[in-house]
Formats: structure tokens, sequence, C-alpha cells
């Protein structure tokens, strides 16, 4: 199954290809650096200049420095990012350029709003517009499809624009042209439904997807916002920790010093991306004494052995020692930036999925915004959300002060955070009580009495789909073990299992069926198309985002059981991005 992923990239490279022929002529290409990454797990600097690209230029604060007269622009369909290359046409316009012709290919498709800009900029005339839906792309050779579109959760779930949403829906199609329709197709979230009778419509109006044959027994489509938990906790896997203090785009990490290092092939990386990071320094530090001893060998070695060697595995050794080099000082940073609160941190999280004292986690959090540069504020933040969403929010005295700790130790310009957070039901207000036939005197002393002596509490809605499906498991019969692990809640150093994760290993071992799906979850629907009776080769699709601990568990999961998961979303995504996507 997972054989057939090139043929996504070759798909995305024939679409690139083909519009560039279009252009006549030599051309300059003028790239939004936010694409140069995804695109390079694409296409080539070679494959780009065989297409008739003369000068490749990076889209910088500065002037275009392009002098040809044909201009290519890619760039992802950007108001502001529009706005500027309009007035660079405006500019060239006006000193009587009339030879040079513009071309502007928008990723991931052109919009309406774009197109007004350019007539509304009085430049509609002299552009000639395209779009570029690439396909899903592999990262980390390939164990993840991702469309990239960093910018999806902000459109969508901050938002609420939904014109990204046929992009989604296309590359699930596409991906059905591959591999096969599936036998069952289950939706979870309201905009998966969405993308869902996209799909049909395509089928109807296109191509339809052949079942006979098919690679996938199941197909799952569900939004980020069915387990916000697993992006909020703290993770314990070695992508996941990277991805948290450096940030991985598309396959590359830009460690401190500015050297940019790519993933995707590394063989030392391939084997320590899911390791729990507490031994992954051990185990770097074991293959570098190997590579030594290896070279050590080397020395004592015939003139014709060392032929043989320096022929064979010099070369590999010399990239070896290279990314060990790369990958230790990684791991220096990440205890450097994460060693002094991580253990406290995970601890608080643990006590907040129990549902322990809210009163200390409420102190914790306090006791931390205080100290200001003890740890980084999305790392409060995601605290705070999570405690609201399994502890069913906060009353109105604990959401204002909150609020007031976080703005006053952070900066004013955080206030429309909260605002968005709240849309996101990621920091709800409780609602007081309030009775409109008593005195003020008797609510005031009923809110006090309520916050001594508290009602018997509702459960929230993670708390039940955390006991529904086991998502916090028994110590005493799963083991967690770091080193050997055998749950899948290794991911969060034992503390809780993805919930998509938990889902597919349950309708995997049949301890439930397709029918008790909508009993855990809202917005569900479960679409069968054909007779599957045992359900091993599973295609998982995050609308909104999928985490790097999400997809260690899920290849443990294929690990232990022998099933097959393709993992696919419109990005990667964790809590820090989360709380930056709100902030604007």
């Amino acid at each position: 199954m997972k054989s057939k992923i090139p043929v996504l990239t070759t798909l995305s490279r024939e679409k690139l290809s083909n519009i560039l022929l279009k252009i006549p002529g030599k051309k300059d290409l003028i790239i939004d650096p936010k694409i140069i990454k995804p695109l390079e797990n694409i296409i080539s600097i070679t494959g780009l200049r065989s297409l008739d690209i003369d000068k490749i230029y990076k889209i910088q604060n500065s002037n275009i420095l392009s002098k040809n007269d044909t201009r290519v622009f890619l760039i992802y369909a950007d108001l502001i990012l529009v706005k500027y290359i309009c007035d660079h046409i405006n500019s060239e316009i006006s000193k009587n350029q009339d030879h040079v012709k513009f071309y502007v290919i928008l990723i991931p498709r052109k919009l309406f709003s774009i197109m007004q800009l350019f007539e509304e900029e009085g430049v509609y005339e002299y552009v000639t517009v395209f779009s570029f839906p690439w396909e899903l792309i592999p990262l980390s050779g390939g164990s993840i499809l991702s469309l990239e579109l960093k910018q999806f959760f902000n459109c969508l779930f901050v938002h609420g624009d939904q014109s990204i949403l046929p992009v989604a829906a296309k590359s699930l199609w596409v991906s059905f042209l591959l591999w096969g329709s599936p036998a069952i197709r289950i939706s979870i979230g309201r905009h998966s439904q969405s993308i869902c009778s996209m799909i049909d419509v395509y089928n109807k109006q296109l191509i339809k997807p052949s079942r006979c044959g098919s690679d996938i027994n199941c197909c799952i489509i569900v939004d980020r916002d069915v387990d916000y938990v697993s992006s909020l906790l703290t993770p314990a896997t070695y992508t996941s920790l990277l991805d948290e203090v450096f940030g991985i785009e598309s396959g590359f990490v830009e460690l401190n010093d500015g050297l940019v290092v790519s993933l995707n092939k590394q063989e030392i990386y391939l084997q320590i991306k899911n390791r729990h990071f507490s031994h992954v320094i051990s185990f770097l530090k074991d293959k570098a004494k190997k590579i030594q001893e290896d070279f050590d060998k080397s020395q004592k070695m015939k003139l014709e052995e060392i032929k043989q060697y320096v022929k064979k595995d010099l070369i590999n050794i010399t990239e070896q020692k290279k990314s060990l080099s790369q990958h230790i000082s990684a791991c220096e940073i990440i205890v450097k930036k994460l060693g002094d609160y991580f253990e406290k941190f995970t601890a608080c999280e643990e006590n907040i999925l129990q549902n322990s004292s809210k009163y200390d986690t409420l102190t914790f959090i306090e006791d931390y915004i205080a100290l200001v540069d003890a740890c980084d504020k999305f790392s409060i933040l995601k605290l705070i959300c999570l405690l609201s969403i399994v502890q069913n929010g906060f009353s109105i005295e604990e959401a204002q002060k909150l609020k007031m700790l976080f703005l006053n130790a952070y900066g004013y310009n955080y206030l429309p955070l909260f605002h968005n957070l709240e849309k996101l039901g990621l920091f709800t207000i409780q609602p007081s009580f309030n009775l409109a036939d008593v005195s003020n005197t008797t609510v005031v002393l009923a809110n006090k009495v309520a916050q001594v002596v508290p009602l018997p509490a509702k459960k929230s809605p993670v708390q039940q789909i955390i006991q529904k499906l086991k998502l916090i498991p028994n110590s005493e019969k799963t083991s967690s073990s770091s080193t050997n692990p055998l749950s899948m809640s290794y991911v969060f150093s034992g503390s809780y299992v993805p919930a998509i994760c938990q889902l597919v290993q349950l309708l995997h071992s049949n301890e439930i069926t397709k029918d008790d799906i909508s009993k855990y979850f809202l917005n569900s629907k479960v679409e069968i198309f054909g007779e599957s009776n045992n359900l091993n080769t599973f295609y998982v699709y995050f609308v909104g985002g999928v985490t790097y601990a999400e997809v260690a568990a899920f290849q443990l999961f294929e690990k232990l059981t022998g099933c097959q998961v393709i993992i696919a979303s419109t990005n990667i995504i964790n809590g820090n991005i989360i709380c930056d996507s709100c902030c604007s």
C-alpha cells in the first residue's frame, strides 16, 4: 500500500511542470520563502531549470530583483503577499515596461478575493493567474503525508474560513484514485463531514474511484478539534520535542546556529525519531562510540583493505558522524530549554487528566506566570487550555484572574488570543449562579457557597471520551516502558493515548463496532460501502493538523499488530502552533 506513495510526488511535479511549460520562453521564478522547503520535496532546482527557469529569487521585504521580461510568482494564496506583487507590477507599468509579462501561480487555489484585489489594484489585465494544488507531500521517509498548508488551522478553525476545505477534499479524492475507495468511511467532526460531501460530488462529476481490490479497509477523516488533548500535552518522543523546540518544516529543521538539517533521509534520524527522549542521548553516544571503534580498526588495516574501506565505508561514516553531532547538539538544546520544568509540567498535566485538585493546578499555573522567564509563555497557555477542556472551564473569577496575570506578564497585545481561544472552546467560562427572582445579596452568597462546597460536577465531553475509550491506561495492566513500549501512551510518558489512535486500535481488535462510534463522538458518521470483517489497513486523515506524537503512536500500533496505517493531514501541528494561530 505504501509503495504507491511516491506517485503523489510525481503527480505534483507534473502539475507544476505543465503550468510552467504553458509560460513561453526563459523566465525568472520569484518564490515566497515559505514555499521553498515543501517545494524541495516535490521538485529539485535542476528540475526547475529544465522548465526554462533562468533565475530563482526569494520574495524579500526589499524590491523584487528580477530583470527578466517574463516573471513568474509562486506564492501561497495570501492577500498581503498579492498586494505586494500588485505594487511591484504597478511600479513596472509606471515605467512603461509594457514588454514585461507577469504570471502568478497560487497555492493551493485561486480565491475570488485575490482576483478581486488584482482588479481593484488595476493589474488584472497585466497578469495571468494559475492555481497549483499540489498533492499530499510524503514526509519523514513517507511515514506522513501532508499538504503542508500551515495556515489551514488558522483559516478554518480560528477564522471559520471554509474556502480552503475543497483543497483537502480534492487531496483525499486523489488518494482514493490511487489506493481505491475504502469499504468503510468514518467522518468525525462537521468539517470532515463537509469534505465527505465534496468527495461524493467529485465522484459524480469526475471519476469514481474503484472499490474492487481497494488497498484500504477503513478511512477515518477527523477534525483536529475532536482531540485537542493530543496537541496540548507535552510529548515525549524525540521528533515531537524537536518540533516543539525548533519547529520542523517539511522535513527540515533549523538549529540555533542557523544550520538547516534535512531529516527525510538521515539514517541516524530514522533510528531515533520515535524513541522516548529519555533514551535518545544514550543511544546517540553508543552509536558514536561504535563508529569511533570502527574508525580505529581502519588504522590497522592493510593497504588493500584501506582502499576498500575508503571506497565503501568512509563517506557513510563521515555522514553518520556529522549527523550524530547535529542530533546530540539538538538534544542538548532541548534539555537546556525544557529540562528545568519538563517533569513538573508533565506531572501537572497528569493531575489534570486524572481530574485532581483544580486549585493546586491553578496555583501552579499562577506561580509560573509570576516567574515570567522560567518557561515559554505557550507552555503556560497550553496548561490553561488543557485544564479548561478537561475540567469543565473556569469560573468568572478564575478566568478573569488568569487573563489579568497572563496579560500583565506577557503584554496586552495577547488580548485577542483569549477571544480566539474562547471561540475554539479552549478557554471556557462556566455560567455563574443567577436567578432573576432573588436579591443580589443572595446571588453573591450562593456563588461563594458554590466555590467552597461545589455541586457534583458534570463530566466534560473530554472526560467522557477519556472514560469511554480508556485513553488513560491502567499502569497495572499496560506496559508503557519507554525503552520497549507496548502501549501507545508512551508518546506522552504513559499518561494518555491519543484518541484517534485508540479508536483505530479498538476497531482493529473488534472491541467496538462501527455502530458504537456515534456514542463516543458527536458529529460523526459511518458509511459502509462494502464488506470488511477484518480491519487491518487504515487511512487516517486529520483536518487541521496531525501531531508527531500521534504519528509515533500509529507507527507503534503498526509494529505491534502488523496493520498498515497511512497517516495524512492538511498540515503538521503542535500546541505552540495552535496558540500562535490564536494570536492573529
